[in-house]
């Protein structure tokens, strides 16, 4: 529970000042420059709780889901054994709880988003005037200020914003040009993708929750295992989608309404040996992350471990069988059949 806590509570730290940039709190400007500062108001500004909650439901989200998958594949390559069916199970328990907090989450910020800022939702919704009956649309490519290849739901927006279609929708008419977010299919088509994905994952852990209420034990059809397979990879470029929207959306500015992401922009010279470096560092961690595990699975499987050791590989082969003529198999396991060692 200790490590629990301190998690979320290092989440909150970290996101809070994200959360900053996007609802800006606790100072007083005058003549251009910070005159008082009250951190408590800076740390709780408006929109913490909502990317705090919205960040750690993500979190778990992505640890379950992509821990499960692992399993997933185990299971879909035959390996049911108790190891792995927990492997998955609990993992996929636990993202599974919070795909619907998430679900719910996600609806609570974009209202919040559509009053607090507007033209960062209009750009996620494709509302380019200001209107009631807003339509939803879903996909779809901005050119030159029409949607192609999107379907659209009408009023749905209006009826998503205020639960009315006739809740008046902000479009991004009501600031200037140079005030409006330049990247506007990419905010609309990373909004969706996560929507989707996040329905998604909520639909397999739906799935998998109305089996074990009825059947008390897991689903372990192909029809299961392949899209839980797939979770992981879904769950992080849900959450990857999502920053997007978060940053991407709030440009031009890099602390909203008050300074431009073109005012922020450091004139020091060591930044590009300072990104060169970040970046080497994590591709050597990347390599490091993924190849030393294959190469230990790769070698399990070329080296039996010796058998009382077998148990504990998880991708290891599965312990030998005695054949008639070989020794005597452990107390615990049953004796080979006449059938050999493939017999039952």
């Amino acid at each position: 529970m200790p490590i629990v806590v301190a998690g979320v509570l290092g989440a909150m730290s970290v996101v809070a000042a994200n959360s900053w940039m996007n609802s800006p709190a606790g100072y007083t400007l005058r003549h251009g420059k910070i005159t008082s500062v009250d951190p408590v108001s800076v740390f709780f500004n408006a929109s913490t709780p909502y990317e705090t909650a919205h960040m750690v439901l993500a979190a778990y989200m992505v640890t379950g889901f992509v821990v499960a998958g692992v399993y997933a594949v185990g299971l879909l390559r035959g390996r049911r054994d108790r190891y792995h069916r927990l492997g998955f199970a609990v993992p996929f328990t636990l993202a599974g709880l919070a795909a619907p907090l998430q679900v719910m989450m996600g609806d609570i910020i974009a209202r919040f988003i559509a009053h607090n800022q507007p033209v960062k939702f209009a750009a996620m919704e494709y509302v380019s005037r200001t209107t009631r009956d807003a339509p939803e649309w879903v996909g779809g490519v901005l050119i030159n200020g029409h949607v192609y290849f999107g379907a659209s739901i009408p009023a749905f927006d209006s009826i998503l914003a205020g639960f009315s279609p006739h809740t008046r929708v902000i479009g991004w008419d009501s600031v200037p040009a140079a005030q409006r977010p330049a990247l506007v299919t990419l905010i609309h088509l990373s909004f969706d993708l996560m929507v989707g994905l996040g329905f998604f994952l909520f639909a397999l852990a739906a799935w998998q929750g109305w089996w074990w209420w009825f059947h008390r034990r897991l689903l372990v059809t192909a029809w299961f295992l392949v899209p839980a397979a797939l979770s992981g990879v879904a769950a992080v470029a849900a959450m990857e989608a999502g920053w997007v929207v978060t940053e991407v959306g709030r440009q031009p500015w890099i602390v909203y309404r008050v300074m431009l992401v073109s005012d922020a922009v450091t004139p020091s010279r060591g930044v590009p040996v300072t990104l060169g470096v970040i970046l080497a560092l994590y591709a050597i961690l990347t390599v490091v992350s993924i190849g030393v595990p294959m190469i230990m699975s790769r070698r399990w499987r070329q080296e039996p471990p010796a058998e009382e050791e077998a148990e504990q590989v998880p991708y290891g082969p599965p312990p030998a069988r005695a054949s008639p003529a070989g020794p005597p198999a452990r107390p615990a396991v049953p004796p080979a059949s006449s059938g050999g060692p493939d017999g039952p």
